[in-house]
């Protein structure tokens, strides 16, 4: 008989922790030597399995030496664990796995002596939850059996090869699964796509059953909470003394040929997931081209869903900007109108004039815009720029440029504005020698202009040209991206790339890695969101969205055939901004059509939730826990921190994420 099977077998179970609570009354003949006391912590079995809804249970033991060297079983005062995402214990030690997450667990237990001393003891397990998806119709029941019971020998050259994600992509927590994309496989064919973290897999099953056959998978969102839940857990992880990736998923996927007995596997695809979550969605301006059109429209980050935004009585509207509450948009509406509205495409105010280019200040009382003198004009004219108010009346502003401006953009804090030295923000670009210029701002007043970058000065980069474009300031404003290329548009001739400028001196650095391998020319329009999360030992990360010809996943599902603009998310550490490229792996926001182009994303504020939820990453606090958000009162020793304080005189240390002992 199993443990589990001897754990839910209520007299069975009574008589074991009667036969505890017997050893443990024999402690006071037996007093512990003086000094520290220290408990010897035993969870058996060590693994505890829970798959496909079936959860695994373990027992607890704690134990102490007496004064004449032999253990003795005890009990304890209280139990607790690391993290109550994978398993919960009851105050007998019996550990019961949620089945919402896995991972290595920490389980500590307190006893207090006769003699007025603490004993605590901390040991380990580790929760291995497993979960098997049918994707397909045809996939039945049996196939997981099947498949579990075929070889399968690994083969990175005749093996599937995985396209999407990209290797080394880096995605916070909240944001929606990624596709999986593989090239092709024949009909008949059986593939296992196999989605592994530390402590947690997911397998998905697909049949190919002809034409129509995706060759891909966005794993589904029950799945993708499992294995963010387990990955990013500070208490879910090994002990600091333990080499091991925080946030790190492998992907594999097997093709099993009809009739062959046996099964190939290509080679592993790595990526990662961070512990912060943006809590935000995007507004983008979405391009059809059959037939043509354009609106402006919402994706969810953590949904990967798509809704238009309204515009009444639009065939066509872009080169839009949000206020930072998200409230209110500022738009071009069929390229002969500009106006401000509400988010739900209410309270339309008309302009006085056509602007190509907004910016709202943070506090959404100013706004920055270009325009032409002249916008029905070809070759387009030169941009200028305007100070409104929210109403969209000019403001008579000192120190406002009078020479040739375009893409104006506000720092988080307000009290600097950057914007394009040259050029128009004509939807088709220019091609013109720019420069990127910044300019302190305080009570309408602009202070004296200061040359960032010259475009001139990446003349013999990659992408050539000498056009600066689209700045914009992180969320600290210590950094500044921007692109570069031989025009600001994104014309099929175009090559553009992103780079970042610290703003204290001007230093440059190239977003190789952030760019992806196939995307290094083809980056476009690049926009800082106003979040920085914080990692494990204090690392900042800044999210950089943009836009890319790059292709993405096959020619099937994907872009690859026809590569239209689409919407990449970088990962930036700008603490390591002196070593070289801050960036990471990007990968392709969920959602969008890969059939239309997305351009233009601007951000829209979210917030985290104090009580219903799905994953952990959406609660301002605590876990998630059947649909909502639990905090603790206090977070005890050797627990994650959750947004509450540590209990009692514990604090919690940055390098862990845990809360540990105060040292004093």
């Amino acid at each position: 008989m199993s443990l589990s099977s001897l754990l839910l077998r209520g007299p069975m179970r009574l008589a074991l922790l009667l036969l505890l609570a017997l050893v443990a009354c024999g402690d006071d003949s037996n007093p512990p030597p003086d000094g520290e006391v220290t408990l010897r912590l035993e969870v058996e079995p060590a693994i505890v399995v829970a798959e496909d809804g079936a959860n695994g249970a373990a027992l607890a033991t704690a134990w102490i030496d007496d004064v004449r060297g032999g253990p003795i079983a005890v009990r304890v005062d209280r139990w607790w664990l690391s993290s109550g995402r994978a398993a919960e214990v009851d105050a007998e030690g019996v550990i019961r796995s949620t089945g919402r997450a896995g991972g290595t667990v920490r389980v500590f237990a307190e006893l207090q002596l006769a003699d007025g001393r603490t004993a605590r003891g901390e040991g380990l397990f580790r929760v291995e939850v497993k979960r098997n998806v049918l994707v397909s119709p045809g996939a039945a029941p049996a196939l997981v059996r099947v498949l579990d019971e075929t070889p399968v020998n690994d083969d990175p050259i005749v093996g599937p090869q995985i396209l999407a994600p990209l290797d080394g992509a880096l995605m916070p927590s909240d944001v929606a699964a990624p596709e999986v994309h593989w090239d092709a496989t024949a009909p008949g064919d059986t593939v296992r796509v196999r989605v592994l973290g530390d402590g947690v897999e997911v397998r998905g099953h697909l049949v190919h059953e002809g034409p129509g056959f995706p060759d891909a998978w966005t794993i589904d969102a029950a799945s993708w909470a499992l294995v963010t839940e387990s990955v990013t857990a500070p208490g879910l992880r090994p002990p600091p003394d333990v080499d091991a990736s925080p946030g790190a998923v492998r992907i594999v996927v097997e093709r099993f040929d009809r009739g062959a007995g046996v099964g190939v596997r290509g080679a592993p695809r790595d990526f990662s997931v961070a512990g912060g979550a943006l809590h935000g969605a995007l507004a983008y301006w979405e391009v059809q081209t059959d037939p043509a059109t354009s609106h402006l429209a919402r994706l969810d980050l953590r949904e990967g869903t798509v809704e238009t935004l309204g515009v009444p009585s639009r065939d066509c509207s872009g080169c839009h900007a949000v206020s930072a509450d998200g409230a209110r948009v500022a738009a071009t509406l069929d390229l002969e109108t500009s106006a401000f509205f509400a988010m739900d495409g209410t309270n339309e105010v008309a302009l006085d004039r056509l602007y190509d280019a907004f910016a709202f200040a943070p506090d959404g009382a100013r706004v920055l815009a270009s325009y032409r003198e002249d916008p029905g004009t070809w070759p387009a004219d030169d941009s200028r720029l305007a100070l409104l108010d929210g109403t969209g009346a000019t403001i008579a502003a000192t120190g406002l440029p009078t020479e040739v401006a375009a893409s104006p953009v506000f720092s988080p804090s307000g009290d600097r504005v950057a914007w394009v030295r040259g050029g128009s923000d004509h939807p088709d670009g220019t091609d013109a020698a720019t420069a990127i210029v910044v300019q302190s701002f305080s009570s309408d007043t602009f202070g004296d202009p200061q040359v960032l970058h010259e475009g001139s000065a990446l003349d013999d980069a990659p992408e050539a040209g000498v056009t600066d474009a689209r700045p914009s300031f992180g969320p600290a404003g210590e950094l500044l991206a921007f692109a570069h290329g031989n025009a600001s548009g994104s014309r099929s001739d175009t090559t553009s790339a992103i780079y970042v400028a610290r703003t204290s001196d001007g230093t440059v650095r190239r977003l190789e890695r952030g760019m992806g391998p196939e995307g290094s020319t083809a980056a476009f329009w690049p926009v800082f969101l106003p979040v920085q999360t914080t990692e494990l030992r204090g690392r900042r990360l800044q999210w950089l969205v943009f836009y890319s010809r790059a292709p993405h996943g096959n020619d099937r599902v994907g872009t690859r055939a026809h590569t239209p603009r689409q919407l990449w998310m970088m990962a930036i550490d700008p603490d390591a901004f002196d070593e070289g490229d801050p960036s990471h792996a990007p990968f392709r926001i969920t959602g969008q059509s890969a059939r239309h182009h997305a351009m233009a994303a601007q951000w829209i504020a979210g917030a985290c939730s104090e009580d219903t939820c799905t994953t952990s990453a959406e609660c301002c606090a605590g876990t998630c826990v059947e649909g909502a958000c639990v905090a603790p009162e206090c977070t005890a020793v050797g627990t994650e921190c959750l947004g509450v304080g540590c209990c009692g005189d514990a604090v919690c240390d940055p390098q862990t994420a845990l809360c540990t002992p105060e040292v004093r």
